[in-house]
């Protein structure tokens, strides 16, 4: 089940940040002791809108972030 919620402000005692498994930059954020996988994704699923990926803005990598 994926769950979606909006974020105005992000408060970085509570959260950590998801890196890019190509190129170690920020791609997201998660709840401390939160563990996550970082799955890659071809690049034609980031041109499809109704797909939840994160691209990398260094590497332009797609990747899909889940939790463990």
């Amino acid at each position: 089940m994926i769950s979606i919620t909006i974020v105005e402000t992000i408060d970085e005692e509570a959260c950590d940040y998801v890196r890019c498994p190509q190129c170690r930059s920020k791609i997201g954020w998660k709840p401390k002791n939160t563990k996550v996988r970082v799955y890659p994704l071809p690049q034609a699923a980031a041109i499809k809108p109704e797909q939840m990926g994160f691209t990398c803005k260094r590497c332009k990598g797609c990747f899909l972030i889940a939790t463990v």
